[in-house]
């Protein structure tokens, strides 16, 4: 290399073939495995009792009701804009996109 450079070329430099890969540690990969077959082997050994179950379905089924008729407000405006237009009752266009949307 010293000879190079005395005649005035450049210095050699190898050719990157990517980027350098960085490795988890086996170790690291082990106790993820353990941890993740510890919390399955936990959650297959718990069962939720009746009255457990029933709270859970009694929650879920009152977000689904408030849901529902969140959305159903908005459908049932739209809907009487469009009845209103289309009855020749009210010509405001732009009021019934505004609704609508």
């Amino acid at each position: 290399m010293q000879a190079e450079l005395e005649r005035g070329g450049p210095p050699y430099i190898p050719v990157r073939k990517g980027w350098p890969t960085h490795r988890s540690p086996k170790w690291l990969l082990a106790t993820l495995a353990v941890f993740a077959l510890a919390a399955v082997a936990v959650a297959l050994s718990q069962r939720p009792s009746p009255v457990q179950r029933s709270a859970d379905l009694a929650g879920y089924i009152k977000a689904l009701n408030t849901d529902i008729g969140s959305c159903a407000a908005g459908v049932r405006d739209s809907l009487y804009v469009l009845r209103a237009i289309d009855t020749g009752f009210n010509h405001d266009v732009s009021t019934a996109i505004g609704v609508a949307t």
